[in-house]
């Protein structure tokens, strides 16, 4: 669960979209604060390369599918416990990310799986497995 910390994130985010091509780019940084028992995770830099393709060009009011693979990456600080730095904790990790994002009308839903690709994390630490995100959005 949470660490009981308020986080910020800001990032910069550029991307293209025509009628058969997709991509973008974005980089993200998490500032940690601390939270309970004076722990205070390290901060996080997000990267993130993207590309995608329409198979089936659509008319305006048809579903449209466009499928995706991204480069994402993640730098994290080393946490810290009352002043003093975790040795367990950041490191480096890359992932490759398959994806279909659909579209029909106001309805939207995005899926697509994190594969781990390469790593270097710092002391023993847990290495990253699978992820999996599914979303739907309705706009009014």
């Amino acid at each position: 669960l949470g660490s009981g910390s308020a986080d910020f994130v800001g990032g910069l985010i550029h991307g293209l979209e025509s009628r058969r091509w997709y991509y973008n780019t974005a980089v993200r940084y998490r500032l940690n604060t601390e939270g309970g028992g004076d722990l205070e995770k390290g901060d996080k830099v997000f990267l993130d390369i993207a590309g995608g393709v329409r198979p089936v060009l659509s008319k305006y009011r048809e579903a449209d599918t466009v499928l995706f693979l991204e480069l994402n990456g993640e730098r994290t600080a080393r946490d810290t416990l009352n002043g003093s730095s975790v040795t367990d904790s950041g490191g480096w990790e890359l992932f490759l990310s398959p994806g279909i994002f659909w579209t029909y009308r106001n309805y939207a839903l995005t899926s697509g799986v994190q594969i781990p690709i390469a790593e270097n994390l710092n002391g023993s630490q847990a290495e990253s497995d699978y992820r999996f995100k599914l979303t739907g959005k309705y706009a009014f």
